[in-house]
């Protein structure tokens, strides 16, 4: 409540009727004329100002002026506190600001302050590039569920024949798409923009394709490309999402680091003594991340260490959790085979 609405509701109580208008009248002209404030003229003045009104008043209220002296310096008192503290507050948060400042412009003369890592422009356009083709590919998983979401919403069933695993989508199906007979000549008109659209973004997708192909046969990635797919679960897709957002291994000094970036460490809650470890970290790239999850549970079927290993966690936990731990070893190879620029040898489990 503003404080010129709690002196009035204070004021109403205490005379037990109406507020006069002279006194709102001079309350709205003092608290809410543009340029006129409590801020830009003595208290005083407004006690003065407000007691005068009350006492020329026909209503004759002396008896009520103690009480108004009380509210208005109550009133004032209160701003005046919160404006003090605010002013303490800005202070202090000046002064840590300074002392901050100086400290790091003390460490940076020292060589203590380390920069971050920013790629070139050769390195983002590469990435912006194959980042492009991933969320051409979301939005096409999105169009064909749209559209299967609306055959639903017509009543019209999908033969058997399309509905297995791989026999979807595919030139067969999207004739049949074309040729479905609906109820009404605007189902059909809905269904049709659904396709081509389909249609064009699947053109859209196989052009993105040959542009990352053609890229990775540069100079640039060639060669480590070659070296990452011996990988297991390493494919041309993944090596190349891997190598676009790591782009310089060297700035990582250990797997570690590497795993810290890609998100591939569990959460800490430690305090004093206590040492707390908690599930997956929130904090990773997002889109390395799904990709070597998505490669492990090929690498558990290719790699026969990995594939050991997948067995025992899945003992001792669910799968789920034990493929992020999978993840985490195969973090280990990339990082080797990267550093070392050199091809993955399989281990020979007896």
């Amino acid at each position: 409540m503003q404080p010129v609405e709690y002196f009035v509701a204070v004021f109403y109580k205490a005379c037990g009727a109406s507020v006069p208008r002279e006194i709102l009248a001079y309350l709205y002209v003092r608290h809410y004329a543009p340029g006129v404030g409590l801020h830009n003229q003595h208290p005083c003045a407004h006690i003065n100002g407000l007691v005068n009104a009350v006492r020329n008043h026909k209503g004759k209220l002396p008896a009520l002026r103690p009480n108004i002296e009380y509210l208005i310096l109550h009133i004032h008192a209160g701003k005046c506190v919160k404006r003090a503290q605010r002013l303490v507050q800005q202070q202090y948060l000046r002064f840590v600001y300074k002392r901050a400042h100086q400290r790091h412009a003390l460490r940076h003369a020292a060589g203590e302050l380390k920069g971050i890592y920013v790629p070139g422009s050769e390195s983002l356009e590469t990435r912006s590039l194959i980042r492009l083709r991933d969320s051409i590919t979301k939005d096409q998983t999105r169009l064909k569920n749209r559209i299967k979401s609306h055959l639903r919403y017509l009543g019209i069933e999908i033969p058997e024949e399309f509905s297995g695993p791989g026999r979807c989508w595919n030139r067969r199906f999207v004739v049949w798409l074309k040729g479905s007979e609906t109820g009404t000549a605007y189902g059909r008109q809905t269904l049709d923009f659904l396709v081509r659209q389909y249609e064009a973004l699947r053109g859209q997708r196989l052009e993105m394709l040959r542009a990352v192909m053609a890229l990775s046969r540069t100079e640039r990635f060639e060669k480590p490309l070659e070296n990452l797919m011996t990988v297991p679960g390493i494919g041309q897709l993944t090596g190349m999402s891997l190598l676009s957002e790591i782009d310089d291994i060297r700035r990582f000094k250990s797997a570690d680091q590497l795993a810290a970036f890609i998100g591939m460490i569990p959460m800490c809650h430690s305090s004093g003594e206590r040492e707390g470890v908690g599930d997956i970290t929130v904090r990773r790239s997002a889109r390395l991340r799904s990709v070597l999850v998505e490669a492990s549970w090929v690498a558990v079927r290719q790699d026969p260490a990995l594939s050991m290993a997948y067995g025992n966690y899945c003992k001792r936990m669910a799968p789920g959790k034990a493929i992020i731990k999978i993840a985490r070893k195969l973090v280990n190879r990339i990082y080797f085979v990267m550093k070392r620029n050199q091809p993955y040898v399989k281990c020979v489990v007896a």
